[in-house]
């Protein structure tokens, strides 16, 4: 037969506790900047033809659905999408060529995702360095 003795349960009880307590606004504050990197990310890409376009990169505030977090980088003009992901060029009612895409969120995206393990392990090792 084995026998174990543990100590230090209490203290570890208050620190799991120090973390349930602390870690979701951390979380959240991580997801509101996240969301700014990426925002200002795709306006560094947009390309400037009036400028509209650039001033028109939005983030929604934080949503809730269940334990998940969510929140919106979203553009407020009509024609991002074309300018995105690339359209048909019409002249007189006939298709005459294509303009490409310039995935100035897509791209940005794509930056961000490689850089949340690195920035979210950063928190998570400050939260607990304050234990």
């Amino acid at each position: 037969m084995i026998r174990m003795k543990m100590k230090n349960f209490k203290k570890f009880e208050e620190h799991l506790k120090f973390l349930k307590a602390n870690f979701p606004d951390e979380l959240e504050q991580f997801l509101l900047d996240m969301a700014g990197s990426l925002q200002r990310a795709t306006v560094r890409r947009t390309p400037k033809d009036t400028g509209d376009l650039k001033k028109g990169w939005k983030i929604s505030s934080i949503e809730r659905d269940g334990d998940k977090l969510f929140i919106t980088v979203y553009n407020e003009e009509f024609y991002a999408p074309f300018v995105e992901f690339g359209h048909k060029v019409v002249r007189n009612k006939k298709v005459v060529g294509k303009a490409d895409g310039s995935y100035m969120l897509t791209t940005s995206i794509r930056s961000i995702n490689r850089q949340i393990p690195r920035r979210l392990r950063k928190i998570f090792d400050d939260l607990v360095a304050r234990l």
